[in-house]
């Protein structure tokens, strides 16, 4: 009988080191598996992650150029001093138009005084020398 009891235990430690073995099998196939999903979403995110970075760089450089133009119109557009020139520039012209003005004027004013004599005149050598 102590022959039969040993053989049980030996039975049963075969078989929970059947069932441990099989439970570390599974575990390991699961295991693998998991790996196996992780590593084909790490593959489809390094993808993604490249084509994201390509499409940055491509925007970049396309920034890149459009700064440059800015940049380029920028440098040719009139800056606090060249406005104070042109302002001052306006500020003069201004002056000389006024003192045309003034002249033009004053012209007026001659031509005025001298035309009613020279009318005078002219009338009196058009119609002859009639008293």
């Amino acid at each position: 009988m102590i022959e039969a009891h040993t053989d049980w235990v030996e039975v049963a430690q075969f078989g929970f080191e059947l069932v441990s073995a099989l439970c570390v099998a599974v575990v390991t196939w699961i295991n693998w598996g998991m790996r196996a999903v992780v590593k084909s979403e790490l593959a489809q995110a390094k993808v993604d992650h490249e084509e994201v970075h390509e499409e940055l760089e491509r925007r970049l450089a396309d920034g890149d150029v459009r700064f440059a133009r800015i940049r380029a119109d920028i440098e040719h557009l009139p800056d606090h001093h060249d406005l104070a020139d042109l302002t001052n520039r306006v500020a003069a012209v201004e002056g000389s138009v006024k003192a045309l003005g003034a002249t033009l004027e004053g012209v007026r004013a001659v031509l005025a005084r001298i035309e009613r004599p020279l009318n005078s005149l002219v009338d009196h050598h058009l119609k002859g020398n009639q008293p």
